[in-house]
């Protein structure tokens, strides 16, 4: 019962990381566009570069969202 709780904890956790990354992503990308593109060159390859970076582990994190709850659906399947 207790690796359930854990289970569903990370579960948790992988989701609400995916959504805050995913958040900040367009929160970026809404910034540049109301800017119009006028950042200075090297400003604006670091932002795009944050977008990519938090993009990327909202992917990885919804990667292991997937397989934790497909781990706990089964242990779920396996006592029944």
């Amino acid at each position: 019962m207790n690796q359930e709780k854990e289970l569903l904890d990370k579960i948790i956790d992988y989701k609400n990381f995916t959504m805050v990354l995913l958040a900040v992503a367009v929160l970026l990308n809404a910034g540049i566009s109301l800017k119009g593109f006028e950042l200075a060159e090297k400003k604006l390859w670091f932002v795009l570069a944050v977008q990519f970076t938090c993009m990327l582990f909202a992917f990885l994190f919804m990667i292991l969202h997937v397989k934790w709850t497909k781990k706990l659906i089964d242990r779920g399947n396996r006592r029944h």
